[in-house]
Formats: structure tokens, sequence, C-alpha cells
């Protein structure tokens, strides 16, 4: 491209500078600029779900022991049912159990199932009728039918997959219920940590939603809590998908997210913004 002649330069800038004093100013008073939010689940990754379920509370109120599995990218707490556990439902060869869904299988999330009778791994079905291949999965208990006619399963093995959520767009993103949204994950005595610098003092908005065996809570079940620097800043008795805000300071801080009571809270959505200046 050819110089600008030294003759059109001057009057160039003559143009633009007089189309800059002819700009409309902002109102007095008017914010200079707005802080753009600051997403807290963005580069956040909770800790290894394997070391979370270590720390699941271990026993049934049965006395049943509880096992945690990893295999390769996948983490199991399953259980193994006895012959006692298992009732008649009036049907021939058709017997039905609780579905456990205390200690370590309320933190789970709404991850799928797996059931072995008596060395023989079973499809859930959630309609119909339990067969050879198939048992069923209910809200509140588990069908099967069995080769013998005279008795219960002898020895029945029963899993859970855990989820934790994955990352997406940069995000740690949760899946409850129907849906799913960035969110921090957090069980019963094992917090979760987020280092953030805020440039100047702002406004935390969450949800709370606790979890049982990856049903949501329909009541406030647990108390969720926010540390700051070790400091309580903010607690609630919550999990019913309640929406907070938190008022939070300028500067460096250490963020710690706690949860008391059985199951897997979560922390859904939140953001920290800044009202305009």
């Amino acid at each position: 491209m050819r110089p600008v002649p030294r003759l059109l330069r001057i009057p160039a800038l003559a143009a633009v500078l007089w189309a800059a004093s002819c700009a409309p100013s902002a109102p007095e008073g008017s914010p200079a600029s707005v802080e753009p939010p600051v997403e807290l689940a963005a580069g956040f990754t909770p800790r290894s779900l394997a070391a979370s379920a270590r720390g699941f509370p271990a026993v049934l109120p049965s006395g049943n022991g509880l096992q945690v599995l990893e295999q390769e990218d996948e983490v199991w707490i399953q259980t193994v049912l006895g012959p006692e556990a298992w009732k008649p439902v009036g049907v021939d060869r058709v017997w039905a159990t609780p579905r456990p869904r205390e200690a370590g299988f309320a933190c789970t999330g709404p991850g799928p199932v797996r059931l072995e009778v008596d060395g023989r791994p079973l499809e859930a079905t959630t309609t119909g009728a339990p067969d050879q291949g198939h048992f069923l999965l209910e809200e509140d208990r588990l069908v099967v039918l069995v080769d013998a006619p005279d008795g219960p399963p002898r020895t029945t093995v029963f899993g859970v997959r855990a989820r934790n959520g994955r990352a997406a767009d940069g995000r740690w993103v949760v899946r409850t219920g129907d849906g799913e949204a960035p969110g921090i994950p957090v069980y019963d005595g094992l917090p979760e940590t987020i280092r953030v610098t805020l440039p100047r003092a702002g406004t935390l908005s969450l949800r709370t939603v606790l979890e049982r065996a990856g049903v949501p809570s329909a009541e406030p079940a647990a108390t969720f809590r926010l540390l700051l620097d070790g400091e309580l800043l903010w607690s609630a008795r919550a999990g019913a998908g309640e929406d907070h805000l938190v008022p939070l300071p300028a500067g460096p801080l250490a963020l710690r997210f706690e949860v008391e009571g059985r199951g897997r809270g979560l922390f859904f959505e939140p953001i920290v913004r800044f009202d305009e200046r």
C-alpha cells in the first residue's frame, strides 16, 4: 500500500480528532467499566474419584461391607448380599431385596448399576418382569428370577459405578436428576479448595443440591459451608436446590467448600459477579 501523502495526513488526523471531540460523552456517574464474572468451576478438577470413594462410609446398616473397585478409568462401589437379604414376592422363583442406598452408595451419583447372581451377570431392566438374563431395577428394590426352585440366590454382588462429573468447555460439569451444569461436587469430610484472585470485592452466587444414590434430595438435608482462608464465611442447612449469595472480598482467596451430611453435595454454577463502578 502506498503511504498517505503528507498533505492528506493532517486533514485526516484533524477529522479523527474532530470526530472524537464530537462523540457523545458518558453521562456523569455512569460506570467506567464492568469486571467480567469469575466462574469458579472453570479450570476446576475435583480430587481423584477413587480417592474420594475410599473415604465413603464403608459399612451398610445391615452390616455388609463395601468394596471400591478401580477398573481402568472407572470406579465401582459394590457389596455382597447373602441369601438372608432376599424375600419371596409370591411368584415362583422370584425374589426381592431392598436396593442398597446407604453408606457409600449414597455418594455414587447417577451411575449405572450391575448385578451378579450366583456367578451369573444380569442386565438391568426398569420395566416388565425379571428373567434369566435380566433383573428388575426398581427405585427401592432389586428383583431377580433364580434357577433353583427351593430358595433365594446364594451369593449376589451388587455394584454402582460412581460418577463425579466431567470436564467440558474448560469447566467441571456435574449431572443431577435430568440435567447438568458447571459445579463443584463435595462429600462429607472431603472438602474441595479453589484458589482465586479477585480484582475487587464481588458476590458469589451458587445453588446447593444434595444427592443420595443419584437422587436429588427434596428437603434441605445437609449443611453446606464456605470457608475463606480457613475461617467460616457462610453456612446453610440446604440441599434442595436453594440459591445463595455470598459476599467476597478482593484479593487472593482460598475458598474451601464443605458438606456435612450423607450423600453427595453439589455447589452448582458458582459464579462471582461484580457491581458496576
